[in-house]
């Protein structure tokens, strides 16, 4: 989902990340969390060699820390070689 906006591009939390930027000065596409994330935005790869241990935490860093709740995987083989600890809130 995007929005447009207008004014500077601040992107301070990671995952937000993408940002379009059409050909009028100040304003730009940017990218809105509604529902879920995708391990993807945080740098995954899905490849089944690539240890995708890193992404992964941050996304669940950052899904913890907000409302969106949901990590999406999309297809593929992820490789993880950390421990993830995953914590709920009431």
């Amino acid at each position: 989902i995007w929005e447009q906006e207008t004014g500077s591009v601040t992107t301070t939390t990671p995952g937000f990340g993408a940002v379009v930027r059409p050909g009028k000065a100040g304003k730009h596409w940017k990218r809105r969390i509604d529902t879920w994330v995708n391990i993807k935005w945080f740098g995954a790869t899905g490849n089944g060699s690539d240890d995708d241990g890193a992404a992964i935490a941050s996304a669940l860093k950052f899904a913890q820390s907000t409302a969106h709740r949901t990590l999406y995987f999309p297809r593929g083989k992820y490789k993880c070689s950390q421990s993830l600890l995953i914590t709920t809130r009431n």
